[in-house]
């Protein structure tokens, strides 16, 4: 979670965030997590904001839900909602096309089953 250390190292690095000439090169994949407790959709909205300033993009390749829920000494306070509200606040970023690809870590087979029935299921 030290996004203005690694936004800082990009913009110094001079490589190119977004490979839009699809001749490849140098090229930096950016990606970064949304933490537990901002999950919820406005919470994630705000999470995606915040991340796009700090790393000095435009865009995100990627973009995951860390954890789909809090636990006991990782979360400050409660989440606003839920991992299926973030969802949905992710795929309007795809659609809008300031996130190329969405996921999720730390899944079972269950959680991954209602994934793949989503709008934009994880890449």
């Amino acid at each position: 979670y030290r996004e203005g250390d690694v936004g800082r190292a990009v913009h110094e690095s001079k490589l190119r965030y977004e490979d839009q000439s699809g001749k490849g090169g140098d090229y930096v994949f950016v990606q970064t997590k949304i933490h537990p407790q901002d999950l919820g959709y406005h919470s994630t909205q705000e999470a995606i904001a915040l991340s796009l300033d700090r790393l000095k993009v435009s865009s995100l390749d990627s973009i995951l839900i860390h954890k789909p829920r809090c636990w006991e000494g990782i979360c400050s306070h409660e989440p606003e909602g839920t991992w299926e509200d973030s969802w949905v606040a992710l795929e309007e970023a795809v659609d809008a096309g300031t996130v190329r690809a969405i996921g999720i870590c730390d899944v079972d087979h269950r959680l991954l089953e209602q994934l793949l029935q989503k709008r934009i299921g994880p890449i």
